[in-house]
């Protein structure tokens, strides 16, 4: 989330499409892309317990998947999660893990590039549907390279789609950019669902501006009933028939022809309008 003001927590990543903001930790399913939870970064202040061994990048993933240990799902992250310590404890809860790694990472061999960490996959290789343009055969790949470079765009595509028609705003407050930020996150998650429920092809924009439109026609103000006798006051000029503007088209003989207006001329006023 950008934000520019003073803020102890800000973060600064030069990589981001927002590199100064509030930064949020949010796990996407690779399939739906629906967001599954997320926690707010307040620095020493955000609430999730951190275990040493893990460091605070670990203990981050484990607070977002303690939800789903133990049920067989796999976990993709990016190198600044990635550790060999937080795999394995996610492999004994039954959590398969694949990531980039840094190779500075404590726990990783120095005598040779590790790039890749994973409990899922083995060292197979695969097609990558790529042709070197030097020898003219397709190029192969790990299975790993393969599979994380087509899940890990997850929280990507969210991104992408949120950032086409979130309602953050300027603000002098960053707590209303965090609450605008988690209103977007819900009117997306239910996109995902709606999607899902009618498998229809329509974009979340669309999605948003009926969604604005339901909750107006249920919950937004009504107009009172008049009570009473119908007023007997004349109705302004302006909702007579005779007064509804049109364009005056261009003729042969005039490129921009006027006329005088009917209704100021009733009143001895000469108004000469294109319309």
């Amino acid at each position: 989330m950008l934000w520019k003001g003073r803020l102890g927590f800000k973060q600064y990543i030069a990589s981001k499409r927002h590199q100064s903001g509030i930064k949020s930790f949010e796990p996407v399913d690779c399939e739906t892309k629906f967001i599954l939870d997320f926690i707010v970064y307040t620095g020493s202040n955000t609430e999730y317990q951190i275990t040493p061994e893990l460091g605070k990048s670990g203990s981050l993933v484990m607070e977002l998947m303690r939800r789903y240990l133990n049920k067989g799902h796999h976990l993709y992250v990016d190198n600044w999660y990635t550790s060999p310590a937080l795999f394995e404890l996610l492999r004994r809860n039954k959590i398969g893990a694949c990531g980039t790694v840094r190779k500075n990472r404590q726990g990783v061999p120095q005598k040779r590039e590790v790039h890749m960490l994973s409990t899922i996959h083995s060292t197979a290789y695969a097609n990558s549907d790529k042709i070197d343009r030097q020898t003219g055969q397709e190029i192969r790949k790990p299975v790993c390279i393969l599979d994380y470079t087509k899940n890990i765009g997850a929280v990507d595509h969210v991104d992408m789609q949120m950032s086409f028609s979130e309602c953050i705003r300027k603000s002098v407050t960053w707590y209303k950019k965090v609450f605008f930020h988690l209103l977007d996150m819900a009117v997306y998650n239910a996109f995902v669902i709606y999607k899902m429920q009618n498998d229809i092809s329509r974009h979340l924009s669309d999605f948003r501006l009926d969604l604005i439109r339901e909750i107006l026609t249920k919950f937004g103000p009504q107009r009172p009933t008049t009570i009473g006798r119908p007023s007997t006051r004349p109705s302004p000029l302006r909702l007579t028939a005779r007064h509804f503007p049109s364009f005056i088209p261009q003729t042969s003989q005039l490129e921009q022809p006027r006329r005088q207006c009917a209704v100021c001329s009733s009143h001895n006023f000469r108004h000469v309008t294109r319309y």
